[in-house]
């Protein structure tokens, strides 16, 4: 049976959103030393030479900066010239003391192998604040912390994609612990958002948070677990549309009697296709997996799993998906031999391999090739 490698859903989507222009013959590059001063002497020059740049930076360098990195619209097309960071396993703090990254309107920022982190806002997107386009591959965000978007904020008008990149151990008070969207457009491909924390009482959206009439979500072959805050620990959709496809939502926390331990929808529509929502944390006994509130919608397309059965989704499967440890970078929950989850997907919505890009398999040797629910695809 011949498969997709990617829906034209999910790549249109991923396609429209971050459209990054290579760097073309004339860009200027710059080859940065591990010292901090140059750095910022770089970024300088970037935001005001009027040319589009290719920055490396120095391999394995931990860089602290004095103040964000800021990316204005420099001239060129309507877009701007755009910028592209090759960080090489670099590091870049905001030593706790503001955000790391900031991509203002119409900016177009790409950037490879960094990790941003130690950011700090009083206000929203403690690490990175996305006004333009930025694409973020093989990278990070992490420990960092701000009012709401502890890890990113990302704005109307702002997009953002991450691709194989991990945001994870970040704080936020109230909203989007990991990601708060704004009305922007998001995509997550092979990515992982884990460990972030919302401490308010009635805080939504441990791992992500998105509202807002236009906003646009798109999560595929990605893992959010191990987040927690009142409502909506994995994902809270308030307003706009979001869709998921072949990821898991595992073992996130619902704190101070909240709910929707996986997924809560709050007047908005949620598209779920070949998942896996399970063994979320609550502190009382009469918590639920998935919650809809507000006339939120959940529309499933095929198969899912959803462990206690809450949302009554049609054809929906219920039960332990039996989810072997977290592992692997980005981190992702194998299925263990005997999981329901194995080959019970179908191949119309399949996103044609998993987070690891592992193609789909006859997991259960019955002689069909079906994908399996969830990010991971079991050998």
């Amino acid at each position: 049976m011949r498969k997709r490698l990617f829906g034209p859903v999910l790549l249109g989507v991923a396609l429209g959103l971050v459209l990054v222009r290579p760097p073309a013959a004339h860009a200027r590059t710059f080859n940065v030393p591990c010292e901090n001063l140059t750095l910022l002497s770089v970024i300088g020059t970037v935001e005001t030479n009027g040319e589009e740049d290719v920055v490396w930076l120095a391999e394995s360098c931990e860089y602290t900066l004095g103040a964000a990195w800021i990316v204005d619209h420099d001239g060129g097309s309507p877009e701007g010239f755009p910028v592209t960071v090759h960080g090489r396993g670099a590091t870049i703090s905001g030593g706790d003391q503001h955000p790391v990254f900031v991509v203002n309107p119409t900016a177009v920022v790409s950037m490879d192998g960094v990790t941003l982190t130690g950011g700090f806002s009083a206000g929203e997107g403690g690490a990175v604040q996305n006004l333009g386009s930025l694409t973020l591959t093989d990278s990070a965000v992490s420990d960092s912390q701000a009012r709401s978007g502890g890890g990113i904020v990302n704005y109307e008008n702002g997009r953002l994609a991450l691709i194989r990149s991990t945001v994870s151990g970040n704080r936020a008070e109230d909203l989007g612990a990991g990601i708060r969207n704004q009305g922007g457009r998001v995509t997550l491909i092979a990515s992982t958002v884990s460990g972030n924390t919302a401490t308010r009482y009635g805080s939504n959206g441990g791992g992500l948070y998105s509202a807002g009439a236009g906003a646009r979500v798109t999560l595929a072959n990605s893992t959010l677990y191990g987040n927690s805050s009142r409502f909506g620990a994995g994902v809270f959709s308030d307003g706009g549309a979001m869709a998921i496809h072949n990821c898991t939502l595992a073992g996130n926390q619902i704190r101070d009697g909240g709910n929707g331990g996986g997924i809560y929808v709050r007047a908005s529509s949620v598209k779920l296709a070949y998942s896996i929502v399970a063994d979320s944390v609550f502190e009382q006994d009469n918590g639920y997996e998935c919650l809809l509130d507000l006339g939120g919608t959940i529309l499933p397309s095929g198969t899912n799993l959803i462990e206690d059965g809450s949302c009554a989704l049609a054809d929906a499967l219920s039960g332990d998906p039996l989810l072997g440890p977290a592992t692997g970078a980005p981190a992702y929950y194998p299925l263990l031999p005997g999981s329901p989850a194995i080959d019970a997907g179908g191949n119309q919505y399949c996103t044609g391999r998993d987070q690891r890009g592992e193609p789909h398999r006859d997991g259960d040797r019955n002689g069909l090739v079906a994908c399996d629910l969830g990010s991971y695809e079991a050998p």
